[in-house]
């Protein structure tokens, strides 16, 4: 028995949690309306996604964790759309992904997320993560304000000219 709860138990979760995660992935395609959360911001407030949504036109749902790379690397150009379009109806959600409070805390410190930044602390296998299917990251749901996907996966530059697209040209854009 203990030889099952220690190593047959977390293996078959963990199978489990990927493959529900899995499925949620092909069902959340654009239109579709995603699963509500609130979490933790660092400050220790619950901060409810739907909440967000109410006062925004456009959020983007960004999934990270402090030892990811392509995340950290991405922060600049988000941070420069963020700055761009957050007075016209955008707002970012990060939800980091890591295990531990004070890797998400020096980390997003280090870096001065302008955005909302929650955390699940629950690795891949957390309740939000699997329900919107995250096996990879950085993963991003940019939704509407009525929590409906409009696209997903966007790499920043995609994200930009998503944005564009709704509130019009970017700031860097020269005129035509």
């Amino acid at each position: 028995d203990d030889l099952v709860e220690r190593r047959v138990a977390p293996m078959r979760a963990a199978l489990v949690s990927f493959i529900k995660s899995e499925k949620n992935d092909r069902d959340l395609v654009q239109g579709q309306q995603v699963p509500p959360f609130t979490l933790t911001n660092l400050q220790g407030e619950d901060v409810a996604l739907f909440d967000v949504l109410a006062e925004n036109e456009l959020v983007l749902v960004e999934f990270w964790a402090s030892w990811c790379g392509p995340c950290v690397s991405a922060f600049a150009e988000l941070k420069q759309l963020h700055a761009e379009y957050n007075e016209s109806g955008f707002e970012i959600v990060s939800v980091s992904i890591d295990q531990n409070f004070d890797d998400w805390f020096q980390r997003s410190n280090e870096h001065k997320l302008p955005w909302i930044d929650l955390a699940e602390l629950e690795g891949w296998d957390g309740d939000v993560a699997t329900s919107y299917g995250v096996q990879f990251i950085p993963k991003g749901y940019l939704l509407d304000g009525e929590g409906n996907v409009v696209d997903k996966d966007l790499l920043p530059y995609s994200l930009g000219e998503r944005l564009n697209e709704r509130f019009g040209k970017s700031m860097d854009q020269p005129d035509s």
